[in-house]
């Protein structure tokens, strides 16, 4: 069944940034919604979004908020 999520993060740490600079310039927070199916891996999609969206990969981060918003027929 495909799901559409609702994520709101935090306190993202991206990789191979050890001085800030990419948080700095991209921030350490983002809110988005994902349309994905249940058996996805919830972490590897953030992770491919947010490289998509900035160019760098997120090492971690923490969840503000993330639920499910509706299931898509």
């Amino acid at each position: 069944m495909r799901i559409e999520v609702q994520v709101d993060i935090n306190e993202i740490v991206w990789e191979a940034d050890p001085y800030g600079f990419i948080s700095r310039e991209f921030g350490n927070e983002r809110s988005f919604t994902v349309r994905m199916w249940e058996s996805e891996s919830l972490t590897g999609i953030i992770k491919d979004l947010l490289e998509k969206e900035t160019g760098y990969r997120p090492e971690s981060w923490s969840f503000k908020k993330c639920y499910v918003i509706r299931e898509l027929v």
